[in-house]
C-alpha cells in the first residue's frame, strides 16, 4: 500500500506550525532553501511526521499540490483573521491565490466580491463563487459596494488602498511578502 504525503511549503519545527501559522516560524526549513537533497526527485525521503499531511486516496496529486503551497497561504491569512461564514469578503487579484480565496470563502458560506483589472476574469471569479464581480482599471472610487467585512488582497500588482478603504472593514495581505504596513502606509519592503 503506498502512502502520499505533502509537506507544508516550509518545515516548521515549533508551536506556530501546529497552530496553523507556519509562516511565522521562526525555525523553518524550506524545501530548495535549506533542504536542497530532499524531495521531489527521490525515491524515498525522511521526514519529520509533524510537518507532513496525509492525502486522502480520492484526491489526485496534481489537485492537492496546490492547496499545499496556495492553500496554505490563504488559509493561513483567513484562519489568522478569524473569517466566518456570514461576512462579506472582498478579494483583490484572480490569478492562483485569489482562486484558492474566492472557493474557499464561497465554500464557508461568505458573500464573495472578486475585483480584477479588467472584465477578463469575470466568469472565473463567478464560477469559483464570487456572487459580484468588479473590473477597476480606470476606476479612482467605488460607488454602490455595500461595505466588505474583510478584503484579502492576493494580486501581484499593488492596488489603490485609498479607493478600497471606502468599502473596507478589515484587509489582509495575503500575496504580497515585499510589502509593508508601517503608520498605516503600505510601503514596498526595500523602502525606508
Amino acid at each position: 500500500m503506498s502512502h502520499r504525503s505533502f509537506s507544508s511549503p516550509g518545515f516548521a519545527y515549533d508551536k506556530t506550525h501546529f497552530l496553523g501559522m507556519d509562516v511565522f516560524c521562526e525555525n523553518s526549513r524550506q524545501y530548495l532553501k535549506d533542504d536542497t537533497d530532499e524531495g521531489s526527485f527521490g525515491s524515498h525521503v525522511v521526514w519529520d511526521a509533524n510537518a507532513l499531511y496525509h492525502i486522502p486516496p480520492e484526491l489526485d496529486s496534481a489537485s492537492a499540490a496546490p492547496l499545499m503551497c496556495g492553500g496554505v497561504t490563504v488559509w493561513g491569512a483567513m484562519a489568522l483573521y478569524g473569517i466566518k461564514s456570514t461576512y462579506r469578503v472582498g478579494v483583490i487579484g484572480i490569478g492562483g491565490l485569489g482562486h484558492l480565496a474566492i472557493q474557499f470563502a464561497a465554500k464557508m458560506g461568505c458573500q464573495v466580491v472578486a475585483f480584477s483589472g479588467t472584465d477578463s476574469k469575470r466568469e472565473e471569479a463567478k464560477k469559483f463563487g464570487a456572487i459580484e464581480f468588479y473590473a477597476t482599471k480606470g476606476l479612482k472610487e467605488f460607488k454602490g459596494i455595500k461595505p466588505l467585512d474583510q478584503l484579502y488582497v492576493t494580486s501581484s500588482e499593488q492596488p489603490d488602498y485609498d479607493m478600497y478603504l471606502s468599502i473596507s472593514r478589515r484587509w489582509h495581505l495575503v500575496a504580497s511578502p515585499r510589502l509593508r504596513l508601517t503608520r498605516g502606509k503600505v510601503r514596498e519592503d526595500h523602502e525606508a
